[in-house]
């Protein structure tokens, strides 16, 4: 599960489950985040995740999706690297 159908603020859910292998877990932040990317209006009403492994709690990424697009942005937690959107399209 990459993103819930309904997401509530404060909810923890499973996006992988394979003991040992594949626990990745999120928690939704916020479902009105405002996020700016160069290149692109400001987006609004995005879906903020802390997404972590629940044997690594302190390892956290914070994820962006934005309505009609998806994923439009990463950080992690602690380093400066951040994974942007570059393009997209709509069909």
């Amino acid at each position: 599960i990459v993103m819930l159908g309904t997401p509530v603020v404060g909810m923890t859910y499973r996006q992988e489950w394979l003991l040992g292998d594949a626990e990745d877990a999120g928690t939704v932040l916020a479902t009105d985040a405002m996020v700016d990317i160069k290149g692109f209006p400001t987006f609004e009403n995005c879906v903020q995740t802390a997404d972590f492994l629940p044997p690594e709690p302190d390892e956290l990424e914070h994820k962006f999706f934005a309505s009609g697009i998806g994923f439009i942005k990463e950080t992690k937690a602690g380093e400066d690297e951040t994974v942007e959107l570059v393009s997209y399209s709509i069909p």
